[in-house]
């Protein structure tokens, strides 16, 4: 499957202007360099196919609460000291927000693919053992400013 880089990394915080012209590092194998050059295209790896399956997932419900939702769309736990527990609407109401809560979050999941960066001003022996199949790869460096400012039409490779 074929997508577009999305540009958004600018807008999260965590990435600040002091950062942008240091320099980031991408360990891969052979085979994921000749892929890149042969399809010019970043390669990022499927969510789902991480080895912790709560990898991406922002849990936000505490199993044994129960919750509703506003009028405005606002999602409010439910203080139990004060609910009527025998209120079967409510709480069938509150188990269909998880359910569904949980269900859009494991679609849009589905689409997410990441592609893993080093922030360092050196090479890193832990990630060429981590990221490498074998005894053959390679490093590429570049700078948190231009993996940003990609052009957002370039192509990415996520299958």
């Amino acid at each position: 499957m074929r997508c577009y880089c999305l540009n958004f990394m600018d807008k999260i915080n965590f990435i600040n202007t002091s950062s942008s012209e240091k320099r980031i590092w991408r360990y891969m194998d052979l085979s994921k360099l000749l892929a890149l050059l042969e399809d010019e295209s970043l390669y990022f790896t499927p969510l789902q196919k991480f080895e912790d399956r709560y990898e991406g997932v922002y849990n936000c419900f505490e199993q044994e609460d129960l919750y509703d939702m506003s009028n405005e769309g606002q999602l409010h736990r439910i203080d139990k000291a004060s609910a009527d527990l025998n209120d079967t609407r409510m709480l069938d109401n509150s188990k269909i927000l998880k359910e569904a809560f949980t269900f859009v979050q494991k679609t849009l999941l589905q689409g997410v693919g990441v592609s893993c960066w080093r922030l360092d001003e050196g090479e890193s022996h832990a990630m060429w053992r981590t990221y490498l199949k074998s005894d053959e790869g390679v490093a590429i460096t570049s700078t948190v400013n231009k993996l940003t400012n990609l052009d957002s039409s370039s192509k990415c490779n996520f299958s």
